[in-house]
């Protein structure tokens, strides 16, 4: 099944998932497990939660309503110098 619009109509704002469109995705649960993205769209706004880690399995970001923690922010330019 492709091209799917769950719970958003065709032209409202949504997220691609596997080829289908939704306004809501979670992975993981909050608190439960200890990888998290929320993505939704909320207003007609994209939102975004995570907590992001590193390939060594160790805490990298934590990303609250589209803006990254501050060490995070710092982290990630540090990075993308490199």
């Amino acid at each position: 099944m492709r091209g799917n619009y769950i719970f958003v109509q065709p032209g409202q704002k949504a997220f691609m998932v596997a080829s289908n469109f939704t306004n809501y995705i979670e992975i993981g649960a909050k608190g439960i497990t200890y990888f998290y993205l929320e993505a939704k769209v909320e207003n007609d706004e994209f939102i975004i939660n995570a907590i992001i880690y590193d390939p060594k399995s160790k805490e990298f970001c934590r990303i609250i309503n589209n803006f990254p923690e501050k060490s995070c922010a710092q982290r990630s330019v540090l990075l993308w110098l490199k």
